[in-house]
């Protein structure tokens, strides 16, 4: 996102997701640090532990805080139809990446990467501004398996399609509660199973941020 142009970072900032602009580049995080951190929360409770006293509440507005993307609205949903043609189709017609049926977020990543002119069309613009969702929440805000890889066929989460089908209200869903629920989902696996293959990435770097926010603090004896 640093080589954004103009052009690329209004359309961003257009759906919502403006605050990520403004985050640093996250380099290469340890995985054992990463899983320890996330044995700190409390799914439950929607809680994480800061040392032995304290423990900050995981909220929403938290997430925008740190990532400065909405933290109100519609929630977020998959696609009313689910079958293999309407995924497909999707990725074909809405996200423009076909040949990608089977690992759309490398599709939505070539799409976001292209060059952009004045005088493409109004459909390329949408096209851009979805495939930008898709790239971004498959790869950090909601990441499942790598993203450059296959398994077992599967493209990766797809539940959050559904709030992409009209490009203007992207915009007006929760994608801090998403992606909250996504982090407490990725604690509960992390704590059941030490070699979870879910990509933590995101969580440390901004459980790392949301301790530091001085919110939704108080005083605990527990974890």
């Amino acid at each position: 996102m640093a080589k954004f142009d103009d052009w690329k970072r209004k359309q961003v900032i257009d759906a919502g997701f403006g605050g990520l602009l403004d985050l640093q580049q996250i380099n290469l995080i340890n995985r054992r640090y990463t899983t320890w951190l996330l044995g700190w929360v409390c799914p439950e409770r929607r809680t994480l532990a800061v040392g032995k006293i304290l423990e900050v509440k995981l909220t929403p507005k938290n997430v925008n805080k740190v990532l400065g993307i909405p933290c109100e609205g519609l929630a977020v949903c998959p696609m009313e139809d689910e079958s293999k043609e309407e995924r497909d189709s999707f990725v074909q017609l809405v996200i423009g990446a076909p040949g990608f049926e089977e690992n759309p977020v490398v599709g939505a990543e070539q799409v976001v990467s292209q060059t952009y002119t004045e005088d493409m069309k109004r459909n390329q613009g949408d096209m851009f501004t979805t495939a930008f969702a898709v790239w971004i929440v498959g790869t950090f805000l909601a990441p499942t398996t790598s993203h450059k890889s296959k398994v077992n066929n599967s493209p990766g989460s797809i539940d959050f399609w559904g709030a992409l089908q009209k490009v203007d209200a992207i915009k007006d869903y929760n994608w801090a509660e998403y992606v909250l629920e996504h982090l407490l989902e990725a604690a509960k696996k992390a704590q059941e199973d030490l070699r979870c293959k879910n990509s933590y990435t995101v969580w440390s770097a901004w459980l790392g941020s949301v301790s530091t926010v001085s919110v939704g603090l108080k005083g605990t004896g527990n974890r």
